[in-house]
């Protein structure tokens, strides 16, 4: 049962936090995954991750590379993209979202509890800005699934 992961895409939130698009393999399936990563305090030019991400079956890939680019389509307005099923009880959540009057980013995965689906903390936010960026890096994952 061998472990690996591919990085396609970073991109650099800051000087303290970088999101990263990429594959895993666990449990011999694959999985494709945006992840916040931070600095290392113990090994210098290392970066770790957070429990701050989400990850999909690679078949989800096609919903997601849609719902990237439903985003593009109005990166101002608050709505929703995308809803992508990961289980009977969460989902992946992709849209555009206000916060202090500036539109985000925000893939998260959600959770039915008490039969309502809530936000978990499992999710990634970008500045809009960083869109281009977003969609050049699930492109590169397209193709990284492809050689898979």
């Amino acid at each position: 049962m061998g472990e690996e992961t591919k990085i396609v895409a970073r991109i650099e939130k800051n000087s303290r936090e970088q999101v990263w698009i990429g594959l895993n393999q666990w449990k011999d399936q694959w999985y494709l995954f945006l992840r916040t990563y931070i600095p290392s305090l113990e090994e210098p030019d290392t970066w770790i991750p957070t429990k701050k991400g989400v990850s999909l079956a690679i078949s989800a890939y096609p919903l997601l590379r849609e719902a990237i680019e439903t985003l593009g389509q109005d990166l101002l307005t608050e709505h929703e993209a995308a809803v992508i099923s990961k289980s009977k009880t969460q989902e992946v959540r992709l849209g555009i979202n206000q916060y202090k009057g500036m539109a985000l980013i925000s893939i998260r995965t959600f959770m039915e509890i008490e039969g309502e689906k809530r936000p978990t903390q499992k999710g990634v936010s970008l500045k809009t800005e960083f869109y281009p960026q977003l969609k050049e890096g699930i492109h590169a994952l397209g193709e990284a699934i492809q050689d898979l």
